[in-house]
C-alpha cells in the first residue's frame, strides 16, 4: 500500500542528505530576520589568464508564505500536512552594484534595489532548512567552501588529463589546470588574509 506520509519523509531525508553532501550550511530560524547579510564567493576565470574572486553579499529581503496560502479572511486550507499554516520562505537577493543595487536618483549616495532583478540573483529557501548551495553566514565559510569546490575540480581536471590521449585535449586540460591552480592559490591567500584580521 502506498503511504504518502512515508514517501514525503523519505524525500525530505534524501534532500537533507544531498544538502549535507553539497556542504550547505544550517541557518537557525531564530537568527533569520529581514536585512540579515549572507555571503557567496564568485570565482571567475577569464580567457586572458586572469582570475577574479568576489565575495557577494546576499540580503534577506523578505520572510513570508508563498502566494495563494493567504486569503483576505485568514490562512487558506493548504492541506493536512501543514494544518492551518503554510510554511514560511526566506527570500534572499544578491547585492551587486549596478546590477541589483542601483542609483535611485541624482542625489549623493541615493542607492537602492533595482525594480527589475534577474532571477539568477534571487534565491528562496524554507525557514528551518539549510541555506542554498554556496551561500554562508560568514565570508570565511564562503571562501572555505569555494576553496573546497575548486580543489575538487582541480583534482578532477588532473584525473581527466592523465586519462586523455589526444594532444589537443591534453593541451586544453593543461590550460584548465593552470587556471584552477591559480584560483586555488588566490582563494588560499584570501582566507589567510581574512583570518589574520
Amino acid at each position: 500500500m502506498f503511504d504518502f506520509n512515508d514517501q514525503m519523509k523519505n524525500l525530505e531525508a534524501l534532500n537533507e542528505n544531498i544538502a549535507i553532501k553539497q556542504g550547505c550550511q544550517k541557518y537557525p530560524h531564530s537568527k533569520i530576520k529581514v536585512g540579515a547579510v549572507l555571503f557567496k564567493v564568485d570565482v571567475s576565470e577569464w580567457d586572458d589568464g586572469s582570475t577574479s574572486i568576489s565575495i557577494d553579499e546576499w540580503i534577506v529581503r523578505s520572510i513570508k508564505r508563498k502566494r495563494g496560502t493567504q486569503t483576505p479572511i485568514g490562512k487558506s486550507c493548504t492541506g493536512y500536512e501543514y494544518g492551518d499554516t503554510a510554511p514560511l520562505y526566506v527570500n534572499v537577493t544578491a547585492k551587486i552594484k549596478d546590477v541589483t543595487w542601483v542609483r535611485q536618483s541624482r542625489k549623493v549616495n541615493d542607492f537602492g534595489w533595482s525594480k527589475s532583478i534577474p532571477q539568477y540573483y534571487k534565491k528562496q529557501f524554507q525557514v528551518g532548512e539549510r541555506l542554498p548551495n554556496g551561500i554562508f553566514t560568514t565570508p570565511l565559510a564562503a571562501l572555505k567552501s569555494a576553496l573546497k569546490d575548486n580543489e575538487r575540480m582541480l583534482a578532477r581536471y588532473i584525473d581527466y588529463r592523465n586519462r586523455e590521449t589526444d594532444e589537443t585535449e591534453i593541451a586544453e586540460f593543461d590550460e584548465d589546470i593552470t587556471h584552477k591552480t591559480k584560483s586555488v592559490r588566490l582563494l588560499k591567500s584570501r582566507i589567510k588574509a581574512l583570518t589574520k584580521k
